[in-house]
């Protein structure tokens, strides 16, 4: 699994590379934990005590990674919690409609080093590899 950062204007685009959809979804989530904290490495990441349940919809994969991140960074500003660990990811795909259900942990926090407003659905990708894994890319607006 890995991600990296491209600084534009004011505007990040994060690419997700993983070998498992789950694993895509929670190496995305840990990129922009990772960013809201300034945190390339992602070593300083508060040891979770809080934890969340979601259940996100879409009608697509792509679209469903951006909802799935729009809702955690929601509870995130709301709560003043960075969440970023992501357990027990399970996807259902039926009727033409993709649902993830996730426990999400993360912890309180008193400042952000980048201030994230938004997930944006501006150059968003998500695909599967022909090495079988998979590669997503979205941009966040600060």
């Amino acid at each position: 699994m890995s991600f990296s950062w491209e600084d534009h204007t004011a505007d990040y685009r994060i690419a997700v590379e993983a070998d498992h959809l789950d694993d895509l979804f929670a190496e995305a989530l840990r990129a922009l934990a990772c960013l809201q904290m300034d945190d390339p490495s992602g070593r300083g990441l508060p040891e979770p005590t809080r934890e969340i349940a979601l259940a996100i919809d879409a009608t697509d994969l792509d679209l469903l990674l951006v909802d799935f991140l729009s809702e955690v960074l929601a509870h995130s500003t709301i709560h003043r919690v960075i969440y970023w660990r992501c357990q027990n990811l399970r996807f259902v795909h039926e009727a033409h409609r993709w649902r993830v259900t996730a426990s999400i942990g993360g912890a309180p926090i008193e400042q952000w080093a980048r201030d994230i407003k938004a997930i944006t659905y501006h150059d968003l990708i998500l695909v599967r590899t022909v090495q079988g894994g998979w590669q997503a890319r979205y941009v966040v607006d600060v």
